[in-house]
């Protein structure tokens, strides 16, 4: 998404009715021409599991230090090779289906930068 106003807009894009949100920036133009929708989230409690998830990552090797006893940067770096298994045996979720959503890309000049503009 844009963070212009609506009065950014040209006045040949305004005369044409166009509004921001009928602007895309080029990651949202290519994902459409993928045939993928877009719903990007512009609050914390709009991304919700993200947000927890990235708290938890950040704030859990501090946590395990102190649970594993950990007080010196040595131990530290002993533990730290571990920290993934340990953190995907507790925190980890198997998928529901196991099969990919993933499409083949036939065409890879759709995600050419400037495929669909005015090449001048």
């Amino acid at each position: 998404m844009n963070n212009k106003k609506d009065s950014d807009l040209t006045v040949e894009e305004q005369l044409e009715g166009l509004s921001l949100k009928d602007q895309k920036t080029r990651l949202g133009r290519i994902m459409g021409e993928l045939g993928v929708d877009m719903h990007p989230a512009h609050s914390p409690r709009a991304k919700g599991r993200i947000e927890r998830l990235w708290g938890t990552p950040r704030s859990r090797p501090s946590v395990e230090f102190k649970r594993q006893g950990v007080t010196t940067i040595e131990a530290a770096a002993a533990f730290l090779p571990s920290y993934p298994r340990r953190f995907n045996a507790r925190f980890g979720v198997h998928p529901a289906q196991n099969k990919t959503s993933f499409v083949r890309l036939c065409d890879r000049s759709a995600l050419d930068p400037a495929h669909g503009e005015d090449r001048a």
